[in-house]
């Protein structure tokens, strides 16, 4: 395999090696610098592999060549080393998507991160190619762009996206075991692009938990970010082990995310008005918890100045001017203003002390019955609210019912 400073020529350029930065059995994929310096990455092919696995790597180097989706890994230019090695040289990407997990995603870009490599597995469904060895190694960062897809050598490619004669069994075990589908474990077992939704029903689950699910029990999504705990419902169904019970496509995975996003929704709407209560706070007014006294008189020469204990606010003063009893000594509203914590009464002389008399009767009066009427308008403002909320938890209920309903 190609060491540091290898040249590795394609029929315009050529290529020189850095380091290797990933590799597996059939090959290796290293760090290349192009003659302006420019880094890119090159996927290097034992020569001595079986005829088999040198007619895949055409296979996805020409579907590389022809690719143009943003999630979707591109593939530059090729050429066989002077040593025999086939390669096809990329974008050089700085990142995997194990190790931005491993370094830590933040939570509200985890499913935008699958929303990309949906996009992109979609896209080669599309075109009847089923990657069939999904995993987060395989899923490339370059710079900031979207995710990328990469590795398809041991796709299935439909007819039309195959350059060589090399036979993809629906049979052939082709898979990493950590992200492998059940069928893909077994003989005589068709695969197809239902295990590529097998695997990320696998990345979706370990995206935000951190773990790979097998089988029963394991950390759930619910555990980690409550906020999208609908994903586990998601992600259980696109690993079933029967693969008639999975998602038949992607299209049905990305309706199935935002069915369950909406019905999360609306529930969590619901139990937030179920948990809504409506409490008989307790009043805070002043003016009942120290109600206003007379703590002085003046005679002015043309009428009485009363001094209040506090100031009294523009809904107490309607009370005491339209209290029932009726005016003070005959005196209508016209004859009396009160500003701030002071009243003023026109008076003749000799009814002065009559008016004081009956004003601290008046005084008295008006503070009960203000008291009287907050507090009722408080009740009556509670029993609104109670009843509007009644009437939003029966309206949610009914939108949250027709939500879980729908399918498309």
């Amino acid at each position: 395999m190609p060491k540091k400073g290898t040249v590795l020529k394609t029929a315009f350029e050529s290529f020189t090696v850095e380091k290797e930065v990933g590799g597996g059995g059939a090959g290796v994929v290293c760090a290349v610098v192009d003659q302006a310096g420019i880094r890119f990455a090159a996927k290097v092919l034992r020569p001595d592999l079986p005829k088999e696995k040198l007619k895949r790597f055409k296979n996805e180097i020409m579907f590389g060549v022809r690719e143009t989706h943003p999630n979707l890994i591109k593939v530059l230019d090729f050429g066989t080393a002077d040593s025999g090695e086939p390669f096809y040289i990329m974008p050089f990407a700085a990142a995997t998507l194990r190790s931005l997990m491993t370094k830590g995603i933040e939570p509200d870009q985890r499913l935008k991160l699958f929303s990309e490599i949906l996009d992109g597995v979609e896209a080669a469904h599309l075109k009847g190619t089923f990657h069939r060895d999904l995993k987060p190694e395989n899923v490339l960062r370059i710079n900031g762009e979207p995710l990328k897809v990469a590795d398809f050598g041991i796709a299935h490619f439909e007819e039309d996206q195959l350059h060589t004669q090399v036979e993809t069994l629906p049979s052939d075990r082709l898979a990493n075991w950590e992200y492998a589908a059940p069928e893909q474990r077994r003989r005589n077992t068709t695969v197809d692009h239902r295990a590529d939704i097998y695997a990320l029903g696998l990345i979706l689950t370990e995206l935000f938990t951190g773990s790979v699910p097998h089988g029963l029990g394991g950390k759930k999504i619910a555990e980690v970010d409550p906020r999208v705990s609908y994903l586990d419902s998601v992600a259980e169904s696109m690993r079933q082990q029967d693969p008639l019970l999975r998602p038949q496509s992607i299209r049905e995975v990305k309706a199935q995310l935002i069915a369950r996003e909406n019905e999360f929704v609306e529930q969590q709407k619901l139990d937030r008005l179920r948990n809504t209560v409506v409490k008989e706070s307790e009043i805070t007014d002043p003016l009942i918890s120290d109600p206003p006294h007379l703590v002085n008189v003046v005679y002015t020469g043309s009428g009485l100045e009363f001094e209040l204990s506090r100031t009294v606010n523009s809904d107490w003063v309607y009370v005491f001017q339209n209290m029932p009893v009726g005016g003070l000594l005959g005196y209508g509203n016209h004859n009396h203003s009160f500003n701030g914590a002071k009243a003023f009464i026109n008076a003749r002389d000799n009814l002065a002390q009559q008016l004081i008399e009956q004003f601290k009767g008046y005084l008295q009066t008006a503070n009960e019955t203000y008291a009287q009427e907050v507090v009722k308008k408080k009740r009556e403002a509670e029993q609104r609210a109670r009843a509007k909320l009644a009437s939003d938890i029966a309206e949610q209920e009914r939108r949250a019912k027709v939500q879980s309903q729908l399918r498309w």
